[in-house]
Order: C-alpha cells, then sequence, then structure tokens
C-alpha cells in the first residue's frame, strides 16, 4: 500500500486569487503613473513623497504578483498569506490617505475606502479561517 501524500496544496475559490491579482494590476498601474508624473510632483505640491509612492507600488506589485500566482496554482504559502497581506495593504492605503490628504476630496474618499476595504476584507477572512489556511501545516 502507497502511503498518502501530503498535498502541498488546498483548495481555493478563484476569486480570492483574482483579489490578489487585481491588487498586483493595480499596483503596477500605480507605478507606472507615478512614474510617468513625476516631473509634476514638485509643480503641484503633492504632499506624498515620490519616493514613497514609488516604493509602495513597487512593493505592492510585487508582492501581490507572487501572492496571485501562487494563490491561482493554490499554493499553501500563498493561501496562507492572502487574507493577512489584503488586510495590511487596506490599513497602509487608508493610513496613508488620512495622513497625506488635503483635498476634501481625498477625505470624502476615506469613507469609500474603509467600506469597499470591509466589503472584501470580511468575505476573505471568512473563507480563509473556515477553509483552514491559517493553519500551521
Amino acid at each position: 500500500m502507497q502511503s498518502p501524500k501530503r498535498s502541498d496544496t488546498l483548495s481555493r475559490p478563484l476569486w480570492v486569487a483574482l483579489i490578489a491579482c487585481g491588487i498586483a494590476l493595480a499596483g503596477w498601474i500605480g507605478l507606472w503613473g507615478a512614474a510617468e508624473d513625476a516631473p509634476l510632483y514638485g509643480l503641484i505640491g503633492v504632499s506624498l513623497p515620490l519616493p514613497v509612492r514609488l516604493g509602495w507600488n513597487l512593493l505592492c506589485a510585487l508582492s501581490f504578483t507572487l501572492i496571485g500566482a501562487g494563490a491561482l496554482r493554490s499554493g499553501r504559502r500563498a493561501l496562507r498569506l492572502i487574507a493577512p497581506a489584503v488586510t495590511g495593504y487596506a490599513l497602509v492605503n487608508a493610513l496613508i490617505l488620512l495622513l497625506f490628504s488635503r483635498a476634501e476630496y481625498d477625505q470624502g474618499r476615506m469613507f469609500f475606502q474603509v467600506a469597499l476595504s470591509l466589503l472584501v476584507l470580511i468575505p476573505l477572512w471568512w473563507v480563509a479561517l473556515r477553509k483552514g489556511w491559517m493553519q500551521p501545516r
């Protein structure tokens, strides 16, 4: 008799992988947009420093590209990282918006960003905990 092999994959809904891929795409688009608009940052007096914006977008784009690819393959490590990574992403973006928003338009976006984050995070954590993704091997 063969002993059962320990699988390194878990079942996952497709929407979970699409969340990570969507955040990765947003990170790459944000990185491209910030690099393209770099000469304007000094002229219009943007409060968020350009190196911080570029660094944050690059970190998010790379991280969520790897997590998204792993989640599409149902990799255990990617599925274990996805809920905490999306939570950290939402918190840091809300903090950046809170610290660097000067216009009323940006301050009005805060409610929308928090509501959208909760709309994504509640079902994501529900699935992550119910499917046992957060359990150690």
